[in-house]
């Protein structure tokens, strides 16, 4: 007789056309969600949880950080491991367009993912160029982000929405455009395509670093790119400057807490 209520905890809910919808939410007597709302009563608009309470934290004067995402797992019906290899290529294709003074600053952090050291990831960049600091995964994350003035998610990730909630400077890019996407919920990455946020391509990425770099807090503060960055929080990575009384008001609601 207990109800069953289910937090959104990832991204790519609602917006994926692979799982949508997912297990947990077929199931759930109420499901809340990072601010998006599908028009079923049983999904309640609320604020990203992963950053409620969190200050954000970089460094005006840091590195560049790139992360890395690990291999797919093989549920897909596509080769994962030939994905991977056309995913590395961008990696570098991107690195080597970098200008000297972001090159020298920075960071790659690898997935701690088992599966990835099977692919000789630290070998590979190595081969790439000897010089390279990597990170092999085993840093806290946020201490990394501390460090940085700049991070650069390689795949459409939970720590984009969460960057993007903390108002961290932070970029993402991927080789596949929006095929993984829902087709109503494209026009919304869209807005931070035209905003420089996403990036469909190394040449892209790369060029939008090396123009921003010296500065990037003042590319970070214009008022398009802040514009683009709250309306799409505001669907999929909301805050809340309370967020303890936004779920006691929710209990309250459904069942007389």
């Amino acid at each position: 007789g207990s109800k069953y209520y289910v937090g959104q905890h990832g991204n790519n809910y609602f917006t994926i056309r692979y799982v949508y919808p997912r297990i947990e939410e077929q199931t759930s007597d109420k499901f809340l969600t990072w601010g998006w709302n599908n028009n079923f009563s049983k999904y309640i608009p609320m604020f990203i949880f992963n950053t409620a309470g969190v200050k954000n934290n970089y460094d005006k004067n840091g590195g560049l950080l790139l992360i890395e995402r690990p291999q797919a797992s093989r549920r897909f019906p596509w080769d994962v491991h030939a994905d991977f290899y056309n995913y590395f290529k961008e990696q570098t294709s991107f690195v080597s367009k970098l200008s000297p003074e972001p090159m020298q600053k920075l960071t790659i952090r690898l997935s701690k993912a088992k599966n990835n050291k099977k692919l000789n990831e630290v070998s590979r960049w190595l081969d790439f160029n000897k010089s390279i600091k990597i990170d092999d995964g085993n840093t806290v994350l946020n201490d990394l982000i501390a460090e940085s003035r700049l991070v650069i998610h390689s795949y459409d990730t939970t720590g984009f929405l969460e960057n993007l909630s903390l108002n961290i400077p932070t970029m993402v890019f991927w080789q596949n455009g929006f095929d993984h996407l829902r087709e109503s919920v494209r026009p919304d990455y869209k807005m931070l395509v035209d905003a420089g946020l996403i990036h469909l391509s190394s040449k892209s990425i790369s060029k939008k670093v090396n123009e921003v770099w010296n500065n990037v807090d003042q590319w970070w503060s214009q008022k398009k790119v802040q514009d683009a960055k709250v309306m799409f929080c505001n669907k999929y990575a909301k805050n809340s400057k309370n967020p303890t009384k936004s779920l006691i008001s929710f209990f309250r609601q459904n069942d007389n807490y």
